[in-house]
Parts: structure tokens; C-alpha cells; sequence
């Protein structure tokens, strides 16, 4: 290191031309190659003879050696200053290992030819292999579509059978394939439908309707299972192409002259794979090679599948016309028996039989066009993936009903007449809504209802009667709505718009009880057709008109110019003093009772913030008025002061009530119930049965999710109870789960009670990520779990929003409140304490000269009671008896506290008074004080110690105060004690 920095440092003066530069580059080489000899000889020499030749050692080692005495190397200098006397040595070694050299010569040329052979024998049996695997997926592809070609024409056959008997013609003598005789029938069948010839009855001679409709249940499956040995032939084939790919490619290596030989086979584009197989096997003859590709055609048999899938759907809607045309005129057929005036019991058995058969094979239709409408067969065919037949339920069953029983516009040979003014279409449309669900939407009156209920029971789901409800009836319903009751979006007439609005909502809440499963209905007002009519009724302008005016009748209350009345209001089961008071209960009422427009909370929170606003600037307004006629009054003069205290009273009644009606408890004590109060709010509906009963409930929806607590008061829990719509939502997510195949029984009606309160009760932890695992006995799922979950937070987040709204309302109010209560105890505490002042007059009376003895109680102590039995006797029908003992406890207590002072001053002044008249200087003073000046204290204590004793027992008697509750009358009973 330091020779090489040395060199650096000289390069100035040395590289002065371009030989002194070579110079200097050869010196610096050198340098470093003794730098690297220097700090490890061995690796040195060891770098130099790692890829040396046995040929060429003796030469490196020589010029190795002269390289370390050029450079005059002392490390390696000594390393090589006896490598002289081995030369000789290394020399034999050579020469000893050359002919070795020669035999791993020729062991290596062995090597290669045995190497040569051992490939070529690999290459064989690979070649082998690739023949026999090649073998084996020829005849399994070959095999497979044997298989499906059969089975394909074995279900052709079966559809031919079962529904030849309503074919015009002979077409079992045509020439052509099983699936293409099916098509032929099928289409001749659809021309006799579109004549409308009554074809497929029941009660055919040889044709058995639940039987051979049950066929198109289970072709689908079958139809899906060839197209799945045809995808499997598609897959061997291809496995067959890639083993042909190697075959040719280790046949080219190996054998050149077969390759050129089988190459046309091989690249022959119009041969299937497992042809060529054959071919190449010889395992076909040239003449049964026409043959072999007539009846092996993948291609051909999937065009032949995919027909028959066309076929059987085309089929199953001759079908489901059939059956649902044959079951509206069945049903009309039915209803005119039963309502007729001789009711045929034998006709009408014979009408529910056949519709019983009807629905069984409506039932099998339904499920086998689910099945082909799941699974598209090829080419691309655009099948529809909505539930089946929803198209022609609609257009068979219920727009007849909606034209003929539930439209009520006028109209003139089929069309509608455009003389019906804004005002009559705002008028009948509740009339309208009413038709509609009694025709379309009654479970047990309607014809559409009593189909798509028997259906869902036939079918065992209730797929087909959801679909038929939301994308049929409903959406017949809304756009008959949407188009010929434009008017009932005019909030013109605010009284007929909000009838219109319920009448709406009203069939909204109907076609969503209808369709029965929560999972159905939970997003389905953001649909399309719901969205649109909702969107033109103008709600939110309504929701403030209708605030407006519940405020206006408040604001009318607050007017009332003679203030303060004895007139007792009563509304709802409370009554009130004050007219604003009654107007507020009301009115709060009066928003939240309207079963309208409670997406819009904030506006109706907003609108009873307004009213309570100017509710406690009135009551704020009273309460300086009573305290300044207070002030103003002579304390002599009671009749001011009992005026006041009378008027305090009435407003501290009203207070008291509106107080308690904002109370909130806490979220946490809040529990949920089910009872069987139905939705629907209907007269009938409200005789469902209840939890406890016995009989099995027709619609789960009856039953109704309470919020339950004993903490909030009663407006608060009006209030409350119009945000639980999350709840009744879960509680049906946990009834579908737990019923079994639908069936809504007592028990699964208890055990999902019993879930929710769980999950209430629980969803702290279960927010946390409790585990769902605890609930899966029940049938409920992770995701069910998860909305479960949210759907009980997000309720008492809202109600946790909700108290505290009420919260900072009932703070306001309880502090005038309390002030008031303040108010009128100081009142009374004033009126009373008066009498406390012929205390001083007692040491007059008991002079020792008097010698007068202590027989009864002193009459201020009947004085003292006054005012408080009087206030007693007059609150007792005003004021509860929690705040009338309250405002007792605390008036006794200052009275109590103001008396023992007294006492204590009283018996210290004359303890001072006598002692000064005992230490007087005057002599003549002395001498009579003590016949006539001095107080006789044990006369004065005794006559306290009764007066107390009494004022104790009046309080206990006539004030039904409690002694032992009152720490200012224990205090006051123990003065004397004291003093």
C-alpha cells in the first residue's frame, strides 16, 4: 500500500513523456502484483495454476518462478529457493499420468456410444407411451360421446312420447335424428296454442299432466349433464392434440422416414384427433372412415343439444301458458261457484283438484325453466336469467285484473278517456290503491295471491311468487300509477296530497309484506319503478308544510292572554295548566303519531326544537314574574303571597309533566320485545295471532319489534318507537334463517326472539368480532352475522343520537324546574319563619319573679305548620307525590335550620342577659334583677323543648314527614342538648 501510494505520489515528475508513462503503468503493475504477494503468497501461486493444463504446469510453474526472481519477491523468493531440486519430480509425475489420460479417453468415446443407444431406447418407450396414452383418450373421447349422442337421443325420444299426443301429423316415420323430430312437434304444438285450440288438459285420455310435466323438471339436469360429457370429449380431444404434438416430435427425432410417412395424417386439419389415433394405429379401415366421422362429431352432437335446450324452452312456455291461463280461469270458475247461490261442494272439490294438478305441474315447469335459464347452452344463445314466466303472469293473470277490477277511470270501448280533471284523479286514487290490494294483493281474496301462494307451497320456494310480485304486480302497478295518476303529485290540496301519499305508501308496505322474506324487499324501493313514482311526490316541501302547521298551532297557544289558568286541560290521559303546556303535548304528538315522512327525522327533530324553544321562553318568562310579585308583596300581606305561590304551583304541575315526557335512561338499559302488534296497522291484521298462541301465524310480518325500557319518558319513547325499522328488518333476517323450508312455526318465531335479544344484549362484543360461529346452529351465516351486527349498532347509535337531543331538552326544563321549586319553597319558608319571631318574647314571660310553669306548647308552633298543611292541602290534586314530598322535605329542612338558629341566639342572648345583670355595678339593679330581670332559662328550655317536640309531631302527623329522614329536625331535637 504504501509503495503504491508512493508511486502516485512521484507520477508528476515521471509521466513527462509518453515511454516514461509506459514506465510508470509496468512499475504500478508490478507493485501491485507484489502488493498481492505480500498479503497471501498461497493465493497467489494458487490464482496462477487454477486453470493451467497438465500440458502446461511445468511451463507456469517455470515462468512463475522467474516472475518472483525478476521481481525480487522476498516472500515468495523463499517460497521458490528450493523448488529447483523438484523439477525432476513434477517432470515423472507428468509423465506417469499422461497414459491415464489416454484410457479416460477412450472410456469417454464408450461412454458416448452407450449413451447414444440409452437415448434411443428412451426415445422408444417414450414413443410407446405417447401411443398408448393417446390410445387410451381416443377411446375414452370416443366412448364419451357415444355416451351423451345416446343420452341425448334417449331424452329427444322421451319429450316425443310424452307430448305426440297433441301433434298434428305423423312425424314418427320422418327422417332425421331424435331432437330434430322433438323440434318438429314442439313447433307444431306452439302453432295449435297460438290458435288458441285447448291442448294439454289434465283430463286427456292418455296423458297424464303431473307425470309428463315433471319430464321438463328433470331435463335440464340431464340436458346439462350431455353438455358436460360434451366438454369432457372437448377436453380429451384437446389432451389428444397435445399428445399428438410430442408423438410427432419424438417420432421426427427418432425415425424420420415414418414421420414423413405419417405426416399427412398428422397435419390433416379436417380428421378429429381421435381419428388420426386411429389411423395412425391402424385401427380403422379406409372404408369405415365416412362412417367413423358421421357418428364421431363433436361439433354436430352440441348443435343437436343446444336445439334440444331450445326446444324444452319453448316447450316449457307452451306450458306454463297453458297452466297459468288454465289456473286465472279456474280460480274465476271457483270463486262464482263458492259466491253463487247454491254452493255445489262436489264442483267445487272437483275445481280444486284439477287446480291442485295445474299448480303441481306449474310447479315443475317452473323449477326445469329455472334450470335452462341457468345454464346457456352454446352458441351464444342469449337466454334470460330472471325468474321465468314473470312475463307471462303478468300479462295473463293481472293485467286483466288491473283493467278489469281494480282500474276505476272511466273508459270507452278499452281506452282510457282523457275528461278526468286533476281533482278526481287526487280523489280516487285511494279508492284505486284499495281495489288494488284487495284484487292483487289480499293473501286470501286475491286470484294472483292465491296462485303465487300455492305455487310456493307446491314448489317448496318462494322464487317465482317474489318475482312475480316485484317485477309483474308491482310493476304493473307503478307504471298504471305513473301514467294515468299524474294529478296525485300536485301538493295543490295538502289534505288530499298526504291521503294520496299514505294510500302510496300504503301499497308500497303491502307488495313488500307480500313478498314475505325480508332478503326480497330490502333494497327494492331504490328499484327503478318504485324510485320514479317516489320521486314526484314532492315530500320534502309537504314534510315542512305539515311541520309548519303543527308549529302554527302551537305558536297560537302561546297567545292566550290570560296567562295562568285554574282550568284544567286534559288531553291524552295528562292534564295540564297552562294552555302552551297542553298545546306542546299535543303537538309533539301530532308530529310523531302522522305515519308519513320519517326518513325525514331532522326536519320533525327541527320543528319540536323550534316549539320547545319558544315553550321554555315562555315558562322562563312566568318564573321572573311570580318571584318579582313575590318581592314586591308586604310580607304581611299572605293573600299576595298565596296567589303567587297558587300560580307557581299550576306552572310547576305543567313543568313536572313536561319534564318526566323528556326523560331518558341510557341505551344500555334499553331491551327489545316482540309482540304481535301487526304493521300493517289494519283492523284485521291487528287480530293476529301473538307469541303466545297456539296457532301457527299466517304472515310472520304481524309480529312487531319493541323497544323496551322503564327509564324514558313518554315522549321520548313516542319518539323512540319510529326509529326501530332496523330492528324489525333483523328480526325477519332471523326468522328466515332459523324456519325450515320456509315454514314459519311458534318455535322458530321464539328462537329468533331469543337470537335478537342476543344479539342486542350482546352486540357490544359482537361488534368487537365475536365470533358467529356461536349462532350458526340457527342457520345463520357469516354475512347474516355481519348485517345482524350492523343493523343493532346502527339502531342504538340513532337512539343514542336520539337522547341526546332529549337530553339537553330535559336539562333546560329541569332547571326551571328547579328554580321554580326554589321559588315557591322560599315562599313558603318566608310565610312560615314569620312566626319564629315570638321566640323573643319568651324570656319576658319566664322571669324568675313570674314563677309561671310550662303546661302546653306555645302557639307560633301552630302558626309555624300553617303554611305547609294549607300548601299541602291545596298541592295534593295539583302536584305529584314525589314532588310535593320533595318540595316538604326541603321547606321543613331550611324551616328546621332557621329555627335551631334561633333557638341557639335565643338561649344565648338570655345566658348573656343574665349574666350581665348578675355582674352589674349598679347595686340597685343587682339587687332587683334577680327577682324581676332575670330570665328563668330552665322554664324557657322546657317550654322550647315542648314547642319543638310539637313542631316534630305536626310535621310527622299532618305533613307525613318522617323524622328519622329529616337531618335538620334531628338537629333541631337535639339544639336543647347543645345549648
Amino acid at each position: 500500500m504504501e509503495l503504491t501510494k508512493a508511486a502516485h505520489r512521484v507520477k508528476p515528475a515521471v509521466v513527462d513523456s509518453a515511454k516514461n508513462l509506459e514506465l510508470y503503468n509496468e512499475t504500478l503493475e508490478q507493485l501491485k502484483s507484489i502488493k498481492n504477494q505480500v498479503r497471501s503468497p498461497g493465493e497467489y501461486v494458487a490464482s496462477r495454476l487454477e486453470f493451467v493444463g497438465l500440458d502446461d504446469i511445468r511451463r507456469e510453474l517455470k515462468a512463475l518462478l522467474a516472475s518472483c526472481e525478476s521481481q525480487a519477491s522476498g516472500l515468495l523468493k523463499s517460497l521458490f529457493i528450493n523448488a529447483s531440486p523438484f523439477n525432476d519430480t513434477i517432470e515423472s509425475t507428468i509423465n506417469a499420468i499422461l497414459p491415464l489420460k489416454e484410457q479416460l479417453e477412450d472410456s469417454a468415446k464408450e461412454l458416448d456410444a452407450t449413451r447414444n443407444a440409452t437415448k434411443a431406447i428412451h426415445r422408444d418407450v417414450q414413443l410407446y407411451l405417447c401411443r398408448y396414452a393417446m390410445v387410451l383418450y381416443a377411446k375414452v373421447a370416443i366412448s364419451t360421446h357415444i355416451e351423451a349422442a345416446k343420452h341425448l337421443d334417449n331424452m329427444a325420444d322421451e319429450v316425443v312420447d310424452c307430448f305426440i299426443v297433441y301433434c298434428k301429423g305423423d312425424i314418427s316415420k320422418r327422417d332425421g335424428d331424435a331432437v330434430a323430430r322433438a323440434e318438429l312437434m314442439v313447433k307444431n304444438i306452439a302453432k295449435s296454442v297460438e290458435s288458441q285450440k285447448p291442448i294439454l288438459k289434465a283430463g286427456n285420455v292418455g296423458y297424464s299432466l303431473v307425470t309428463n310435466w315433471s319430464l321438463l323438471e328433470l331435463l335440464p339436469k340431464e340436458i346439462s349433464r350431455v353438455k358436460v360429457l360434451l366438454k369432457r370429449c372437448r377436453h380429451y380431444e384437446a389432451t389428444i392434440a397435445r399428445l399428438l404434438e410430442d408423438y410427432s416430435s419424438i417420432l421426427q427425432q427418432g425415425d424420420p422416414e415414418m414421420y414423413k410417412s405419417q405426416l399427412n395424417i398428422l397435419s390433416d386439419m379436417n380428421r378429429s384427433n381421435a381419428e388420426k389415433v386411429l389411423e395412425i394405429e391402424k385401427m380403422i379401415d379406409s372404408t369405415d372412415v365416412s362412417q367413423f366421422r358421421a357418428e364421431y362429431d363433436v361439433q354436430s352432437v352440441e348443435e343437436r343439444a343446444h336445439k334440444l335446450h331450445l326446444t324444452c324452452v319453448m316447450l316449457t312456455d307452451i306450458c306454463a301458458h297453458t297452466a297459468i291461463t288454465k289456473l286465472f280461469d279456474l280460480y274465476i270458475e271457483r270463486d262464482k261457484v263458492i259466491n253463487g247461490e247454491k254452493c255445489e261442494g262436489s264442483r267445487i272439490e272437483n275445481i280444486t283438484r284439477e287446480i291442485d294438478t295445474y299448480v303441481t305441474g306449474l310447479s315443475s315447469l317452473i323449477k326445469g325453466a329455472e334450470q335452462l335459464r341457468k345454464h346457456p347452452g352454446s352458441g351464444g344463445h342469449p337466454y334470460k336469467r330472471e325468474a321465468p314466466f314473470v312475463s307471462l303472469f303478468s300479462k295473463l293473470v293481472v293485467k286483466p285484473i288491473l283493467h278489469s277490477k281494480v282500474n276505476i277511470l272511466p273508459q270507452k270501448d278499452g281506452e282510457f278517456m282523457k275528461a278526468m280533471t286533476p281533482q278526481d284523479e287526487m280523489s280516487i286514487f285511494p279508492s284505486f290503491v284499495e281495489r288494488a290490494l284487495q284484487n292483487l294483493l289480499d293473501p286470501t281474496r286475491s286470484i294472483t295471491m292465491c296462485i303465487l301462494n300455492d305455487v310456493t307451497k307446491s314448489s317448496g320456494n318462494d322464487r317465482f311468487k317474489v318475482a312475480c310480485l316485484f317485477d309483474a304486480i308491482a310493476l304493473d302497478l307503478l307504471n298504471h300509477i305513473e301514467k294515468r295518476f299524474s294529478s296525485i303529485y300536485f301538493p295543490i290540496y295538502m289534505d288530499q296530497f298526504k291521503t294520496n301519499y299514505k294510500a302510496y305508501e300504503r301499497l308500497l308496505e303491502a307488495i313488500e309484506l307480500a313478498s314475505g322474506d325480508y332478503a326480497h324487499y330490502l333494497k327494492w324501493r331504490g328499484a327503478v319503478a318504485p324510485k320514479n313514482v317516489s320521486n314526484c311526490f314532492s315530500i320534502g316541501v309537504i314534510c315542512d308544510n305539515f311541520i309548519e302547521e303543527v308549529k302554527a298551532v302551537f305558536f297560537e297557544s302561546l297567545n292566550v292572554p290570560n296567562g295562568t289558568s285554574v282550568t284544567l286541560f286534559t288531553t291524552s290521559g295528562v292534564s295540564f295548566y297552562e294552555p302552551p303546556s297542553k298545546a306542546l303535548h299535543d303537538q309533539v304528538h301530532a308530529l310523531f303519531s302522522d305515519e308519513i315522512f320519517y326518513h325525514l327525522m331532522p326536519q320533525y327533530l327541527r320543528g319540536l326544537s323550534e316549539m320547545f324553544a319558544e315553550y321554555v321562553n315562555y315558562i322562563s318568562r312566568l318564573v321572573p314574574k311570580e318571584e318579582a310579585s313575590s318581592r314586591s308583596a308586604d310580607k304581611d300581606d299572605t293573600s299576595s303571597s298565596g296567589v303567587s305561590i297558587t300560580s307557581a304551583t299550576y306552572v310547576l304541575h305543567d313543568l313536572d309533566i313536561m319534564v318526566n315526557a323528556f326523560k331518558t335512561g341510557t341505551v344500555d338499559s334499553i331491551g327489545v320485545s316482540v309482540n304481535g302488534e301487526p304493521l300493517s296497522g289494519s283492523d284485521e291484521s291487528k287480530e293476529a295471532a301473538t307469541l303466545e298462541s297456539n296457532n301457527k301465524p299466517e304472515d310472520p310480518s304481524s309480529f312487531k319489534v319493541d323497544m323496551v325500557t322503564c327509564y324514558d319518558g313518554e315522549l321520548v319513547k313516542l319518539v323512540t318507537s319510529k326509529i326501530d325499522f332496523p330492528l324489525q328488518i333483523a328480526f325477519k333476517r332471523i326468522l328466515y334463517a332459523t324456519c325450515r323450508d320456509n315454514t314459519v312455526t311458534n318455535g322458530a318465531i321464539s328462537t329468533a326472539r331469543e337470537v335478537l335479544e342476543a344479539y342486542w344484549s350482546g352486540s357490544k362484543n359482537l361488534d368487537k368480532g365475536h365470533p358467529a360461529s356461536q349462532f350458526a346452529e340457527y342457520g345463520i351465516s357469516p354475512v347474516d352475522h355481519d348485517d345482524l351486527t350492523r343493523l343493532i349498532n346502527f339502531t342504538k347509535e340513532s337512539v343514542g343520537k336520539l337522547y341526546k337531543f332529549f337530553g339537553s331538552l330535559y336539562e333546560e326544563l329541569d332547571s326551571i324546574k328547579y328554580s321554580l321549586e326554589d321559588f315557591i319553597i322560599g315562599n313558603l319558608f318566608t310565610s312560615a319563619s314569620c312566626s319564629l319571631q315570638f321566640l323573643q318574647s319568651m324570656p319576658s314571660k319566664f322571669r324568675s319573679a313570674n314563677n309561671q310553669q310550662v303546661t302546653k306548647s306555645s302557639n307560633y308552633v301552630k302558626y309555624l305548620i300553617v303554611p305547609l298543611t294549607s300548601f299541602k292541602e291545596f298541592t295534593t290534586p295539583t302536584l305529584s307525590n314525589e314532588l310535593q314530598l320533595k318540595i316538604m322535605t326541603q321547606t321543613i329542612s331550611r324551616i328546621s335550620a332557621e329555627y335551631r338558629s334561633q333557638v341557639m341566639t335565643l338561649l344565648q342572648t338570655v345566658q348573656n342577659l343574665n349574666q350581665s345583670l348578675l355582674n352589674s355595678k349598679n347595686q340597685k339593679v343587682k339587687e332587683q334583677g334577680a327577682n324581676y330581670l332575670i330570665a328563668d332559662i330552665d322554664m324557657i328550655k322546657e317550654q322550647l323543648r315542648m314547642d319543638i317536640q310539637e313542631y316534630i309531631s305536626q310535621c310527622e302527623s299532618r305533613l307525613e314527614m318522617k323524622y328519622e329522614l329529616c337531618e335538620d329536625l334531628k338537629r333541631l331535637n337535639m339544639c336543647l342538648q347543645e345549648g
